[in-house]
């Protein structure tokens, strides 16, 4: 790897490691990720948040500074950011598995948040081409969230499922839906879906008191925040820093 293809300005600001597992099989889609962050006010705050099995969880841990250097320390000492730029061939696998990412931001630390210059390591699927990598970046952030101090602890019940989710639904009952007529999402607006599940956000397939399909209320039109510039908003978290394929919090793929 030529260290000198990459230039990178400023100090290690944020760094990231996501990952979104994909599955057919009920419960076996999750997204999580841990993304530690150093702040103007001299905080180091490490975010955790894990979404699947019908429940979503955030937390915030206040993390010491000499274990937030060790991490700053091995990202910027592998050259993540350079490897990044590299066109690296990754496996493509069809079935069931788990795709990784890295994110990472550099900049001034007092300076605008948006002008921080960003780097997306598109790990592929989980530990078959950045191991050692992987392995080693998540036992840094773990070791940060462990004997980082707690101070947010929220647990949520997830109404809706997430994709590869059929928790509920029979063979019956899914063929049924899936023989039906079309039905338009009335969270995400997806238009069309002929299936269980939408093709959009995954919204189980609504059904009236007998159990039939029924038609979809008018789509809820929900405010996203902006992204910010050359970037995208994640639909499912709101996140508005995405740069790319996966949402840096939560791991859902970009549309």
């Amino acid at each position: 790897m030529d260290e000198n293809k990459t230039e990178i300005q400023g100090q290690l600001l944020r760094v990231s490691y996501n990952t979104s597992s994909h599955g057919m099989m009920a419960g076996s889609s999750s997204y999580g990720g841990d993304a530690l962050e150093w702040n103007k006010d001299g905080s180091i705050i490490l975010t955790s948040t894990y979404t699947g099995g019908g429940k979503s969880t955030h937390a915030e841990y206040r993390v010491p500074a000499e274990l937030a250097e060790k991490v700053r320390e091995y990202v910027n000492g592998t050259g993540l950011a350079q490897l990044s730029k590299e066109d690296i061939p990754l496996p493509v696998v069809y079935d069931c598995f788990t795709s990784a990412n890295i994110n990472m931001e550099y900049g001034d630390l007092n300076g605008e948040a948006w002008k921080r210059e960003k780097f997306h390591l598109n790990c592929g699927p989980a530990g078959m081409t950045f191991r050692e990598i992987e392995n080693t970046l998540y036992g840094l952030l773990k070791e940060c969230r462990e004997n980082g101090e707690c101070i947010v602890n929220e647990v949520k019940e997830q109404q809706n499922g997430f994709p590869g989710m059929m928790m509920g639904l029979g063979p019956a009952t899914i063929s049924q839906m899936m023989m039906a007529s079309p039905w338009d999402c009335p969270v995400c607006g997806t238009k069309g879906n002929s299936g269980a599940f939408c093709m959009g956000c995954a919204l189980p397939r609504p059904a009236g008191a007998d159990g039939a399909p029924s038609p979809a209320p008018e789509p809820e039109k929900k405010e996203l925040p902006k992204p910010e510039p050359g970037c995208w908003t994640c639909k499912f978290c709101g996140f508005n820093k995405n740069e790319g394929k996966f949402c840096c919090e939560c791991g859902a793929q970009k549309e």
